[in-house]
């Protein structure tokens, strides 16, 4: 049986951290923006907000972390 996918969040400063695991061995891949494509646009959008993106294989899988800008909290 394998693991489930697992996700984590926290606010570090200025940005909000985001992990994500799952059990699949196939990495993501970024594709061109093609306005009529339907589905597979979560890379696209992620790509558009995030200012970090990281991959890393695992045994178990593969886990991918991303970086958000946050707004100054007054």
């Amino acid at each position: 049986m394998s693991p489930r996918p697992g996700r984590r969040s926290g606010r570090r400063g200025q940005a909000l951290k985001i992990t994500v695991t799952d059990s699949s061995p196939g990495l993501p891949i970024a594709r061109e923006a093609e306005p009529g494509r339907v589905g597979q646009h979560g890379l696209e959008i992620v790509m558009a907000l995030c200012d970090g993106f990281d991959v890393q294989r695992r045994s178990s899988g593969k886990r991918i972390r991303v970086r958000l800008p946050l707004p100054a909290v007054a």
